[in-house]
């Protein structure tokens, strides 16, 4: 694949409007440059792998310090970190379901049983067959 000869700069700014989850067309109709040199930029800078890269990375090192801070943040309020933007953080990369739950804000002291309570409610568990 042939490198792409727009500058630096307008790369760039193609590869934060496909991080920003724009389409295609969409980055080319509002940067006036082709279709198909969107491709050329994005498969040259191999945007797939860095995305991949990218969510391996947040998976085996962030979300689990973000856990432990949730974590320090129930058992201790004033334990260091964010326990705020763990939760959201966890939320945003599906490790907590924040659907209809109540948000994950920390005033003052908060005990196991109250965080706890915030969390989603477990699904049903099927009847057993008594056969």
């Amino acid at each position: 694949m042939a490198r792409p000869r727009k500058p630096l700069v307008a790369q760039n700014e193609v590869l934060a409007r496909t991080l920003a989850s724009q389409s295609k067309s969409q980055i080319a109709r509002e940067m006036g440059i082709d279709r198909e040199t969107v491709t050329r930029i994005q498969e040259c800078h191999n945007l797939p792998q860095l995305l991949a890269d990218s969510r391996r990375f947040i998976v085996e090192n962030v979300v689990p310090d973000a856990i432990h801070s949730l974590h320090a943040q129930i058992i201790d309020r004033d334990a260091p970190g964010d326990g705020d933007l763990a939760a959201r953080l966890l939320e945003k990369s599906g490790v907590l379901d924040g659907g209809s739950a109540p948000s994950y804000t920390f005033e003052g002291n908060v005990t196991l049983q109250q965080a706890i309570n915030l969390l989603p409610p477990m699904p049903a568990a099927a009847p057993s067959t008594g056969k």
